[in-house]
């Protein structure tokens, strides 16, 4: 597995201030209620990942943890970003992590999405998922390298950007997992860009739902390369 013992470098981030934050969104009823009406997240994740709120800059707090524990980022959320603002942002200097809400190593399957927030509620909902900390375009390939042997589903948004990712996916882990499957959340067409947390928020669709999806969904196969044919002339005699 890789390593990602890079810490963030800020001295002002540290284990301190992920306790203060959550501590701090704890006591904020609000914050938690849009946290569960807009991610669906509930009190019990919030606690088990340290979700928090800065209270300087009112953005919630996601700890981005190495394999090992330690912090590497704290991604922040802001739910009413004005124009031109980032909605969320990571540390300057950040490297980019594979978000996880599980011990990978002791599960067979392994659920892939874009963004934590969508990864803890799969996890909320029983299925053990990582991301990528930096979007769906920022994969690199020691993650590739941590789902070696696994059954990995890929639940990425419907948009284009998350479409295009998927199939990119598809063919950095074909070779290294034990199968792959890109699933298409064909009930959220309608949203724009609709993704994993429309499907259990806005459409209201259960966990068994999704496993019925998965279930139906076909294995990728990497397209079949176009044959070639070699031309020749044929000298016939007179």
């Amino acid at each position: 597995f890789p390593s990602h013992d890079n810490k963030i470098q800020d001295l002002g981030e540290t284990e301190a201030l992920v306790a203060m934050c959550h501590k701090n969104l704890l006591g904020n009823t609000e914050l938690r209620q849009k946290m569960l009406n807009k991610h669906g997240l509930n009190e019990d994740t919030i606690r088990k990942f340290q979700l928090g709120l800065h209270p300087a800059t009112k953005r919630a707090m996601i700890p981005i943890r190495t394999f090992s524990g330690s912090i590497a980022d704290i991604r922040s959320y802001r739910y009413d970003a004005e124009s031109g603002e980032a909605k969320i942002v990571s540390q300057k200097g950040a490297q980019t992590q594979l978000f996880t809400t599980c011990d990978i190593s002791k599960e067979t399957t392994v659920y892939v999405t874009e963004g934590e927030m969508k990864a803890m509620l799969l996890a909320q909902l029983g299925f053990p998922a990582v991301s990528s900390s930096h979007g769906a375009q920022s994969w690199r390939e020691e993650f590739t390298h941590a789902l070696r042997g696994k059954d990995v589903i890929l639940l990425y948004d419907v948009d284009k950007a998350g479409r295009t990712a998927a199939r990119k996916r598809c063919i950095e882990l074909y070779k290294a997992a034990k199968s792959v499957k890109n699933v298409y959340l064909d009930c959220v067409q309608d949203i724009q860009n609709g993704d994993i947390t429309d499907y259990f928020v806005k459409k209201h669709r259960s966990p068994q739902d999704l496993r019925e999806l998965v279930a139906k969904t076909p294995e990728y196969v990497p397209p079949v390369s176009a044959p070639t044919f070699t031309f020749c002339t044929i000298v016939t005699g007179k």
